[in-house]
């Protein structure tokens, strides 16, 4: 969709033609206009699953970055809702939770309980 059969060599080219022309990253390939669906339309019609698969991937490797990297998020996905971004923000904060406890636990386990117990 983005590379339009290039090869993926080119794509920082094609992103700063992007950039240059103000053209969307995604057309059709026939030069007309997309309706607002289609990036999403193609994903079902490839991969069996809406784009929504890829904005849950990209929120959830932004949510490292905490309330910056959901903004950052929000912005590459297209979304601009309150209620959107506060669910993601509570989901990045439940993820760093959990990975600062798994951390902190991995981290009073001693050589001899690992070689022992995992």
């Amino acid at each position: 969709m983005i590379l339009q059969g290039a090869g993926v060599e080119h794509l920082h080219d094609l992103r700063e033609t992007c950039f240059r022309q103000k053209r969307p990253l995604f057309v059709t390939y026939d030069g007309s206009k997309p309706h607002p669906r289609y990036v999403s339309y193609l994903w079902e019609r490839v991969l069996g699953t809406g784009n929504h698969a890829a904005r849950t991937k990209l929120h959830d490797e932004f949510a490292r970055l905490g309330s910056r990297g959901v903004e950052l998020a929000m912005r590459a996905c297209g979304q601009r809702s309150e209620k959107t971004a506060e669910a993601y923000r509570t989901r990045a904060f439940q993820m760093l939770s959990i990975n600062r406890g798994h951390t902190d636990m991995i981290g009073e386990i001693t050589q001899e309980e690992w070689e022992a117990f995992f």
